[in-house]
């Protein structure tokens, strides 16, 4: 009898002492998922600051302490789309172009549906004369963002880079309509149009331009605009 309770007693205890482990093992998870969360929150906060700092150097044009900051919040947070474009963008501003195309790549995989990201990278890809691939990044932006004026602009530039003068005029017209106050779209509509021998309407456009008030070779535009 007493050794059929000392099994009894013996299953009891491990029993306990099993549904004690279990209940120790969730707790211990629990704990360290808290602790986890807790960290990648810490560091994404920390990747904030640094990016921040980032942008305070960009708009003072540092750009190379600009990217070290940067860099800094990618490495704490590898996952931080703005910090990828924003370090492009530095780079670009550097005529660091082809690594700028690299890090505005990162930016794109991680958030493809920003039209800056596309268009940005497009302003790389023709300052390196990839007129055609700038193309494909401002149709895509323009496709995230139909009322993007800059877009158009952009890709009016391409297009008059490719000497497809129609094209570039119909979007210099869009970037206008949208932006009415973009004296580069009217001068560079300006050039089209003359290719085009509609010299009326070229020296209707460097007219606005000098209306705004910028500055152009005003004795040329008068020679040929007689």
């Amino acid at each position: 009898m007493l050794r059929k309770y000392t099994i009894f007693v013996t299953l009891l205890l491990a029993i306990a002492l099993q549904a004690y482990n279990q209940s120790a093992t969730k707790a211990y998870y629990a704990l360290n998922l808290k602790e986890g969360k807790a960290e990648i929150e810490y560091l994404k906060q920390n990747a904030k600051e640094y990016y921040n700092q980032g942008n305070e150097k960009y708009n003072s044009q540092n750009y190379l302490g600009a990217i070290k900051d940067y860099n800094k919040a990618i490495e704490l947070n590898p996952n931080f789309a703005w910090a990828y474009y924003n370090c492009a963008n530095a780079k670009r501003n550097l005529q660091d172009y082809t690594n700028a195309i690299e890090d505005y790549n990162k930016a794109i995989e991680l958030d493809p549906n920003d039209p800056e990201f596309y268009n940005n990278r497009g302003i790389a890809r023709y300052c390196l004369h990839n007129y055609e691939n700038a193309i494909t990044d401002y149709n895509k932006a323009i496709e995230l963002n139909q009322d993007f004026a800059l877009a158009y602009y952009n890709r009016a530039e391409a297009e008059r880079n490719l000497e497809n003068n129609n094209e570039a005029l119909r979007d210099y017209s869009k970037a206008i309509e949208l932006n009415p106050n973009h004296a580069k779209s009217y001068y560079s509509r300006g050039i089209v149009k003359f290719n085009l021998q509609d010299f009326a309407g070229a020296c209707s456009d460097w007219h606005i331009v000098l209306n705004m008030g910028y500055s152009l070779d005003k004795a040329t535009i008068e020679k040929l605009c007689k």
